[in-house]
């Protein structure tokens, strides 16, 4: 979203004490096409991310101010961005040879929502929240 009312902090820290800590896997580089290209890790979509995307989508979206609708549940693609703002389209065949000889195929532990925040001039992370429900409690993949 563009910005999020001053509630965003609580809504957070509750649905991360309510969240275990997850696997997901990373399967390949992408690309979305754009005057300025986003180079990406894709993610593979499984039930326990989606799950937990669509729970935050849920709890989130209204305290949002604008909202992005390519983080929609329905047209959300899990990702990794890796470059974003400094790659052009001259440049981003230069970008994917470096990265083609690298291998994207692994795990990766998923333990904390972060609030990212960008204001034009930096970005960072505002708040880190650790997932803190017992893993033994978490929902089966299925």
């Amino acid at each position: 979203a563009e910005r999020y009312d001053d509630d965003i902090l609580t809504r957070l820290a509750e649905i991360a004490a309510d969240l275990p800590p997850f696997t997901a896997r990373v399967s390949g580089l992408g690309v979305f096409a754009a005057p300025s290209p986003i180079v990406y890790l894709a993610m593979v979509r499984n039930t326990v991310l989606s799950h937990h995307h669509e729970l935050l989508w849920s709890k989130l979206v209204g305290h949002a101010y604008t909202s992005n609708l390519h983080y929609h549940p329905e047209a959300w693609v899990p990702h990794i961005t890796l470059a974003q703002g400094d790659v052009t389209s001259e440049s981003l065949p230069a970008v994917m040879t470096y990265l083609s000889d690298m291998t994207f195929d692994w795990d990766i532990h998923i333990d904390n929502l972060a609030l990212v925040f960008a204001d034009g001039l930096e970005q960072g992370i505002k708040q880190e929240f650790a997932l803190s429900k017992p893993v033994d409690a978490a929902p089966n993949e299925s």
